[in-house]
């Protein structure tokens, strides 16, 4: 069982049961846990307290959500991190009463029974897992609402300067409402869920999807950086004269997709660009080397299929451009799906050893 404790260490603290499921917590009665401070909003957060973990949403509060001091929309609370709602305090801790006794049947979370399957197993088994639950409905929805996009991207190129700004906003809008769900399914997969999230609420526009964009460029900028000043080292010399450009160019762009899905996962977790130090996810790779050269020769392995579907069904749209170009975000949409569970489950399989928490 766990035990919630509001401002713990000062005079006014006090604890409570936490439920397992999903309670709301805030300012007005409403909520589950009221916390009657001004600088709690009347419906602040959401507290999910499940067997495998407890994670905390922000429900678009006025002061802000922290978890030890870090500013949060979605994220894991593990029992020795501070939450902070507003100039309110929160901690959780597992109790035992003291004439509890062991069961004879132990229920088990998802994430456990799928941690006993081999490894190889759960990474097969991630191509089915955007037909479990409602996942065919999401990823219908997602392919309609991107293919819209595009379309409407499409018709505003022409309408010069006012269809350069649209398209830059759609864009901008389309990479940061993508990201966020891709990170949102590998957090839900690390939790154990054995289904697709819903898609993420946009409240704030800077937050929920400029945020994310910026975490996501952030990440290809350091994970491909060698490779990248070598580019730039090249414009800049007579690169016909730099032989050893010819096996230092490749090698350089080889390390960076190495690096870039322990340094997108890490951010995922963590939900901030500091987690792409060389110190944190160099170590982790290491540290989970065999499975993590498995999920890279797996990634890489559905980035080639996804290169010769979209390739095959570029090749009808002179004939019928509708649907292969519905087809191309379904394709694509799926195969990103399934290579963040790969990631997610690389971290459900493995948090012991990459010790990030």
């Amino acid at each position: 069982m766990r035990r919630l404790i509001v401002n713990p260490g000062t005079d006014s603290e006090w604890a409570m049961p936490l439920p397992a499921g999903v309670i709301k917590a805030g300012r007005g009665p409403e909520n589950d846990l009221v916390l009657e401070h001004p600088s709690v909003s009347d419906q602040h957060c959401e507290i999910t307290n499940r067997h495998s973990a407890v994670t905390i949403r922000d429900l678009g509060s006025a002061k802000g959500t922290f978890i030890d001091e870090q500013p949060v929309t979605e994220s894991l609370w593990l029992t020795a991190q501070t939450l902070r709602l507003g100039d309110v305090q929160l901690r959780w801790e597992e109790t035992i009463a003291l004439n509890e006794r062991p069961p004879v049947l132990i229920e088990r979370s998802p994430a456990e029974l799928t941690s006993d399957r081999p490894f190889l197993n759960q990474v097969l088994s991630a191509f089915n897992y955007p037909f479990q639950g409602d996942g065919m409905v999401l990823l219908c929805v997602g392919v309609l609402l991107f293919f819209l996009m595009s379309l409407v991207m499409l018709i505003v190129q022409f309408a010069f300067l006012i269809g350069g700004l649209v398209m830059i906003l759609l864009a901008l809008y389309m990479t940061g409402f993508l990201t966020a769900y891709l990170r949102r399914v590998i957090t839900s997969t690390a939790l154990g869920d054995a289904t697709m999230p819903d898609w993420p609420d946009v409240d704030d526009f800077a937050d929920d999807i400029l945020r994310p964009v910026f975490q996501l460029l952030s990440t290809v900028l350091i994970s491909f950086a060698p490779a990248i000043g070598l580019l730039v080292y090249a414009a800049t010399h007579d690169y016909r004269s730099l032989n050893w450009l010819d096996w230092a160019l490749p090698g350089c762009g080889l390390l960076g997709c190495v690096y870039f899905p322990m340094a997108f996962l890490a951010v995922a977790m963590f939900d901030s660009v500091g987690a792409l130090n060389p110190l944190l996810v160099i170590p982790a790779i290491f540290r989970v080397l065999r499975h993590y050269c498995l999920t890279v020769l797996m990634l890489a392995a559905i980035l080639v299929l996804r290169w010769v579907v979209l390739e095959r069904l570029a090749a009808h749209t002179r004939f019928l451009p509708l649907l292969p170009g519905i087809l191309m975000n379904f394709v694509g949409l799926y195969l990103l799906v399934v290579e963040m569970r790969i990631l997610g489950l690389l971290y459900q399989n493995k948090k012991v050893e990459l010790d990030w928490f």
